[in-house]
């Protein structure tokens, strides 16, 4: 019983090494690669919601609707880089 014990106690420390090396050390340097800078979503389920975001991007709900259905995102960062390449394109400042 002894010795099998001694066996668990050396075989653990070069599991461990093992699993260090193969999973936590890879989302590790993952976690690095990761933006640092949290994202603002903006949401149109809620009227209010559709109307907040309107009026902080200067549009009307309807034209930001399209917006998010053009892109197909909901981060502010694409919805704000549409809207102001739509506003070149069409001429308006």
């Amino acid at each position: 019983m002894l010795l099998s014990i001694k066996k668990i106690i050396f075989i653990r420390p070069i599991k461990l090494v093992r699993v260090i090396n193969e999973l936590i050390i890879p989302i590790m340097k993952n976690l690095h690669q990761t933006p640092s800078i949290k994202e603002e979503i903006i949401l149109l389920s809620e009227e209010t919601d559709r109307n907040y975001w309107a009026n902080r991007l200067g549009v009307s709900s309807e034209v930001l609707k399209s917006a998010v259905r053009a892109t197909r995102c909901i981060t502010l960062d694409q919805i704000t880089a549409y809207l102001s390449q739509r506003k070149k394109s069409i001429g308006i400042s």
